[in-house]
């Protein structure tokens, strides 16, 4: 089964990403970590490609389970074929700076506000087969969400 977690940073894709992962047995790949399957970047997009094509096919079965953490919407098209569950991780904007605050030491430099803004407008439109919204909702609580999509489509 093919997992896309998506939505800007700091609202929590990698953390339930990593607690899932062990729960279902997948792999986690994040953003363009694809880049280390080839030596161009056409190859490895080729190379990741296959592999999520075939956890996509696998929906029933789930012994190929893939979650793939995005940030960039850009991404999101190259997607848009696939078999998949995607889940939009949201998150207050001013929890977002808080959480972003703590990566760089307390300091939230004046750009990294524009582009965390810019990020979140970015975002707005981008539906999910789930949303999530990790200011509100604690972490067990938006794991059974996700559980709860996989046993729903395994009937």
């Amino acid at each position: 089964m093919l997992f896309i977690f998506m939505g800007e940073s700091c609202t929590g894709k990698s953390t339930i990403a990593d607690i899932i992962s062990d729960k279902i047995n997948a792999e986690v790949c994040s953003g363009k970590e694809y880049l280390k399957l080839a030596k161009n970047e056409y190859d490895a997009w080729r190379i990741f490609y296959d592999k999520l094509v075939d956890a996509s096919a696998d929906v029933y079965n789930c012994d190929n389970n893939i979650i793939y953490v995005i940030t960039e919407t850009d991404m999101i098209a190259k997607l848009d074929n696939f078999n998949c569950v995607k889940v939009k991780f949201i998150a207050d904007i001013d929890i977002i700076k808080t959480r972003f605050s703590k990566r760089m030491k307390g300091n939230l430099p004046k750009p990294i506000i524009s582009m965390i803004e810019r990020k979140s407008l970015e975002w707005k439109e981008i539906e999910g087969d789930i949303v999530l919204d990790t200011s509100k909702n604690d972490i067990e609580e938006n794991i059974n969400k996700i559980v709860e999509v996989i046993y729903k489509k395994n009937g």
